[in-house]
């Protein structure tokens, strides 16, 4: 997927860690040489319990967030055990990310300041983290119990 426009909704458990990446595809690490299989991603994590995210003190990676880049504003967040909604929202560059009928953040990927923040990331040696032009839709497993329903995506 390209342009896109990915709802659904989650429920995580207590202390619960997974997510969704996008634009995934196989990216290589211009120091390492490494190749590997990723995307950015809309973050889903126990806010309440998570204790790397409980009482706000990592917010890149808490719900809502573009996964260790972008922190979200504006958020409501439902705790585990209740559903919550997402909207993640792709046209050309410009991503943005809804959690519960509202707009928490946007970014242009590939802009100055998506490379600035990705240079500060353990993301920093790919190259092009986020930057190609269309890929897959991953649902993270952590082994951890998140229920997702009523996925949709359509192509804009």
């Amino acid at each position: 997927y390209g342009n896109f426009e990915l709802v659904l909704d989650f429920n995580v458990t207590v202390n619960a860690n997974s997510g969704v990446k996008y634009f995934v595809g196989e990216i290589k690490n211009g120091k390492t040489g490494e190749t590997v299989i990723n995307g950015p991603e809309y973050q889903i994590i126990d806010d309440y319990n998570y204790p790397e995210v409980k009482d706000h003190r990592h917010e890149v990676a808490a719900t809502a967030a573009c996964y260790l880049l972008y922190p979200p504003e504006n958020k409501t967040l439902y705790p585990a055990g209740r559903w919550n909604h997402i909207k993640i929202i792709a046209r050309g560059k410009h991503v943005e990310h809804w959690l519960n009928g509202v707009k928490v953040l946007s970014y242009e990927r590939g802009s100055a300041d998506y490379l600035k923040r990705k240079a500060a990331t353990k993301f920093a040696g790919f190259v092009n983290y986020g930057e190609l032009p269309e890929g897959q839709i991953l649902l993270t497993d952590h082994e951890d119990t998140v229920y997702f329903k009523n996925i949709r995506i359509r192509r804009l």
